[in-house]
């Protein structure tokens, strides 16, 4: 079992990650790694990231979500209302 989470560690995947009004970046992660390795991207601003719908919790995995080579992830501006899809 060990040798498993080993292999998992170091598996990296390529990720799409989408913002608003900005190019499209193609990040690479290793799956073990936290989604707030994500922020590195915007010292400056922030973000809240968002996968299939869910928002992402920062001290979670790539691998906890399921996150796969090739998906795309949404990062939005972590101050910006949470009601502006319900308007």
């Amino acid at each position: 079992m060990s040798i498993l989470i080993e292999q998992n560690e170091s598996k990296r995947v390529d990720l799409l990650v989408c913002t608003p009004c900005q190019p499209v970046r193609m990040i690479s992660a290793k799956l073990s790694g936290q989604i707030s390795s994500l922020q590195s991207l915007w010292p400056e601003n922030p973000k809240k990231f968002i996968y299939n719908g869910i928002e992402l919790h920062e001290k979670m995995t790539f691998d906890f979500y399921g996150i796969r080579n090739g998906d795309s992830i949404i990062a939005l501006p972590q101050d910006q209302n949470q009601n502006i899809f319900y308007k």
